[in-house]
């Protein structure tokens, strides 16, 4: 059985309250919409009565809602009502001419007369719609979000290791020998704007350091605000150790879309580098692909002598942050603000962030200035629970 039949059967079988919470997240991803849900308890699959079932408020103030159902038959009978509840000012607080786009969402698929009954419904008030069944989700599950069926389905599409900006972050931060990448972005104004410079030239940036000095976040946030600016779809890669060309395959065919890949730790998945440039040679030449790759100070003339002379490249090596940089970090993150403490962390990390960071949690936890004498203490500590 196909990927695509795999996912379309269980979406068939899925009750109300998952399917609810699927499409919620299957929103959010698509349409990056701050997603407030009616028809859910909050923790909970549990089902709550509301209209809509979800909704969306958009930076012009105006609202999208959606209407879910798993109904079996009339299904079109079924919105229709939903829509009505929609349009009817109070029961939602919403005057109609604030609506701009209802979003209905089923694990069946309508027929096209059905889809023509409710989209001209909408367009009588005015109102955009869209529409959403059980093919065009699962495909869009197996082809863009598969951790998405991954989460609520259980099926796994890929590897797991070409992730978009949200899931990479949620997968990093569950190694436990990992320090988070959940944290405020700062302090690297400078660099960002020579990425920036970098990236418009070249097609391929390498971003270059010592450990802990904080490549993979300050690649990844510039490669987020980059992407965001200049239309590239974001995609970033994260080791785990399987080869990555099938998923490679899946992700990047579309000729349409134009990408940008973050392949963190390229020494670790230096095959990754290599399937790009050997498949997609004249995407990355013209400029609808371009690659981020992160590379330890110690493995980045291993990964530069592989790179082929017929396609532009350069390096952005992140230097240690300044003293005042690091007690603006711990500040921020973990509201240190004792000044023997800053000094302590300050003294030890030596402009590295992860360590500092290491450092802070420490202070926080346990609260004692001998728990961060030095660095192998640092490291002890931090670690305890893994050991």
């Amino acid at each position: 059985m196909s990927k695509v039949n795999q996912v379309e059967k269980i979406l068939q079988e899925i009750d109300a309250t998952k399917f609810h919470k699927l499409v919620d997240s299957f929103l959010f991803k698509k349409f990056s919409y701050d997603i407030h849900s009616n028809g859910t308890k909050l923790g909970e699959n549990k089902p709550t009565k509301g209209t809509p079932d979800s909704f969306a408020v958009l930076e012009n103030g105006h609202y999208v809602f959606m209407e879910y159902t798993t109904q079996k038959t009339n299904v079109t009978e079924k919105f229709l009502k939903d829509l009505e509840k929609c349009f009817d000012e109070e029961k939602t607080g919403i005057p109609v001419n604030q609506i701009e786009k209802i979003v209905l969402a089923c694990n069946s698929d309508l027929r096209p007369e059905d889809i023509r009954i409710l989209s001209d419904y909408c367009k009588s008030r005015n109102i955009g719609c869209a529409f959403f069944g059980n093919s065009s989700i699962a495909n869009e599950l197996t082809n863009t979000y598969p951790t998405i069926a991954k989460e609520f389905l259980g099926i796994s599409i890929d590897s797991g290791q070409i992730l978009d900006y949200d899931d990479f972050i949620k997968t990093y931060d569950a190694n436990k020998y990992s320090t988070s990448l959940n944290t405020t972005f700062q302090n690297r104004e400078t660099e960002v704007e020579k990425f920036n410079k970098c990236l418009n030239s070249n097609a391929i940036v390498l971003v270059t350091g010592a450990s802990g000095v904080g490549k993979t976040k300050f690649a990844l946030e510039s490669c987020r605000q980059y992407s965001g600016e200049h239309g590239f779809v974001f995609k970033a890669i994260l080791n785990r150790g399987v080869n990555i060309f099938d998923d490679i395959k899946a992700y990047f065919d579309e000729e349409s879309e134009r990408y940008l890949v973050l392949i963190d730790d390229a020494n670790r998945v230096h095959t990754a580098l290599e399937y790009f440039q050997n498949y997609y040679g004249d995407k990355i030449k013209n400029g609808s692909l371009k690659i981020v790759a992160s590379v330890r100070d110690y493995a980045k003339e291993k990964i530069i002598s592989k790179m082929p002379n017929n396609i532009s490249h350069t390096e952005i090596e992140l230097k240690r942050l300044k003293d005042e940089s690091i007690q603006d970090i711990v500040k921020q993150e973990y509201n240190i603000i004792n000044t023997a403490y800053l000094e302590r962390i300050t003294d030890i990390s030596q402009g590295n962030p992860r360590l500092a960071l290491m450092a802070a949690s420490i202070v926080k936890k346990q609260n004692r200035l001998d728990a961060i004498y030095d660095v192998t203490t640092i490291y002890d500590e931090y670690f305890s629970k893994v050991k």
